[in-house]
């Protein structure tokens, strides 16, 4: 059976004396039992420590003999790490070469004159002083034996001196904090990161592509936060119906059996439910025309002025003369008569395909998908009464600029409930694939409804396909950002956003633009459920650190604080304050 080795993997480009010089102390340091004040091994270490360097070609890979749980010193051994112990097959050989005496050269340069497939050594300590003594073997499997006066200078590194071999560098190595958890929902080697160690009511960015585990973690992320909180409320955006599935004890509102009116963002004549209301449906037709902004702001403006706003008059409105006239006449805004008895026409006869064309499509497409009647839900009920709501779109059945636009009302209503004061209690807005829906009402809502209970996590695969003003919105006001493995653009403003350290070794060992260029890579480089998280505790923000997620099975049979009557089939809920107990 083949004997465990670890593999010794390195953090830079360059290893001196000295830094073997420390490790071999750290890994020969012994006691006597007893008599802890007692050091021997300052002067003999005769069990030493067992290298084996193996060429594959160009590449060289090192590995030290496992024993006395050296896995569980890697932390203390930096520059270097040891990963997991594996077996590991050595070369066949035998004797027919004779004994090699090495002093002040490295092994580099013994692998090219000696031909070298493989070195295997055991540096010890005599009198103070460390030596080796092993042997080799070369690529035509003969061996020989090897005897090191100086091992420290034997194994020096400098990569940029050889440049004919390769040896993997892994990438720098973020400082990181001891947190603790009893429901964690990301770990590393020192934390087990759960929802009581940062304020989750902040604004906050989730961003990942595809596959690299951004999703199970917003799953988690849910289910966390309704077990620690019971009075806690959480809407998700989902625009890719995907989460319903995993919920279904929660409130759906899936715009085919069940819905919500658009318009309905507030009552009165605000001038702000008109500004909503016409930004919803000139983003949501994407028409670059100041023409069609005109009209539809104008048409906005009327119906709201007069009690009687929905998408069916906006039609009636602009393409039936006859009920322009009835409408307008019911307006006391002159301003608006105006335009209707003047300018309109004029658009009308000279911009119809650029201006009143594309709002007229949209609403026949918008007809169409909500021609049956379906049970009408009042969302500011649903958010007082139920603890998560999904706001779920079959993509397979919506096209994309009715899930923009239904999800796009979603957020307007969210925004006018928090700033008319109407969230009693606190409210996560979770909004996946943000930029598919994103609408310019969400940088206020970053900017004004932390006061006002409303905290939007904004989920992403790309941040660089967001607009620069809500960009620069989420960059000001989000405070907690998980980041899973990104794009190199992506990478570059995340790293820009986190003050991530590192170990004192890298700066000294590199450039500042060479330490900068590490950190960006961390974000590309990262496994599937592994994140950079930083996260903001109340009063600062916690160093960033690599984390993973942990397991979707660990919350699999949580209590979400849902429990549905056995007579009835109603839901019920936790009432009070606090954690669940």
């Amino acid at each position: 059976m083949a004997k465990k080795y670890a593999e010794l993997s390195i953090y830079a480009p360059k290893i001196t004396s000295e830094d073997y010089k420390r490790t071999f102390d750290m890994l020969t340091k012994k006691h006597i039992p007893l008599l802890e004040a007692i050091d021997l091994s300052r002067a003999f270490s005769f069990r030493g420590v067992e290298f084996v360097i193996k060429r594959y070609n160009n590449t060289i890979k090192m590995f030290i003999k496992d024993k006395d749980n050296i896995y569980g010193q890697s932390a203390l051994m930096f520059p270097f790490r040891i990963n997991d112990p594996a077996p590991l097959e050595l070369s066949k050989s035998k004797f027919s070469l004779g004994t090699k005496v090495v002093g002040g050269t490295n092994f580099f340069n013994f692998l090219i004159k000696e031909n070298v497939e493989e070195i295997r050594i055991r540096v010890i300590k005599f009198f103070g002083i460390y030596y080796g003594f092993g042997n080799f073997v070369d690529y035509g499997g003969r061996r020989g034996m090897l005897a090191l006066t100086n091992p420290m200078k034997f194994l020096e590194i400098d990569l940029e001196n050889n440049p004919l071999f390769y040896i993997e560098l892994l990438d720098p190595i973020p400082k990181a904090v001891y947190l603790e958890s009893p429901n964690p929902v990301l770990v590393s080697d020192s934390a087990r990161i759960g929802v009581n160690n940062f304020d989750v009511f902040q604004h906050g960015i989730i961003v990942g592509t595809s596959g690299s585990g951004k999703s199970k973690f917003i799953q988690i992320l849910i289910k966390a936060v309704l077990q620690k909180y019971k009075d806690v409320r959480i809407v998700v955006v989902d625009p890719h119906g995907e989460f319903a599935k995993y919920f279904p004890d929660a409130k759906i509102i899936d715009f085919r059996n069940n819905y919500v009116e658009p318009f309905d963002v507030g009552t009165g004549k605000s001038p702000l439910i008109t500004q909503l209301v016409a930004q919803l449906i000139t983003s949501t037709i994407a028409q670059e025309s100041k023409y069609a902004e005109r009209v539809v702001f104008y048409s906005v403006h009327l119906l709201a002025d007069i009690n009687d706003l929905n998408l069916e008059n906006i039609n009636l409105l602009l393409t039936d003369s006859s009920k322009r006239m009835e409408f307008t006449a019911m307006s006391q805004n002159d301003e608006v008569k105006r335009f209707f008895d003047k300018e309109f026409q004029d658009i009308y006869m000279h911009h119809f395909n650029d201006a009143i064309l594309p709002v007229t499509n949209f609403i026949g497409e918008y007809m169409l998908y909500l021609g049956k009647a379906k049970h009408l839900e009042d969302l500011g009920k649903i958010v007082q009464n139920e603890r998560l709501t999904i706001v779920s779109f079959n993509p397979h059945f919506f096209g994309r600029r009715i899930i923009k636009f239904f999800a796009g009302a979603i957020v307007n209503q969210m925004y006018m409930m928090a700033i008319s004061e109407k969230l009693k209690m606190q409210t996560m807005l979770i909004v996946d694939e943000f930029p598919t829906v994103e609408t310019k009402v969400v940088k206020d809502i970053l900017a004004e409804t932390r006061k006002f209970n409303l905290y939007t996590y904004a989920a992403a695969q790309y941040l660089g396909q967001l607009s620069k003003e809500v960009l620069d919105a989420l960059i000001s006001n989000a405070r907690n950002i998980f980041a899973f493995r990104v794009t190199k653009e992506d990478a570059r403003l995340l790293s820009s956003m986190m003050d991530i350290k590192v170990e004192e070794f890298f700066k000294r060992s590199v450039s500042p633009s060479e330490l900068d260029a590490s950190k960006r890579e961390m974000f590309v480089k990262l496994h599937t459920r592994e994140c950079i998280a930083r996260l903001y505790d109340g009063k600062k923000y916690i160093i960033p650190m690599i984390t993973r997620t942990v397991d979707t099975q660990d919350w699999i049979n949580v209590d979400l604080g849902i429990k549905h009557d056995p007579y009835t089939g109603e839901k019920t809920y936790f009432k009070g304050r606090g954690p669940l107990e």
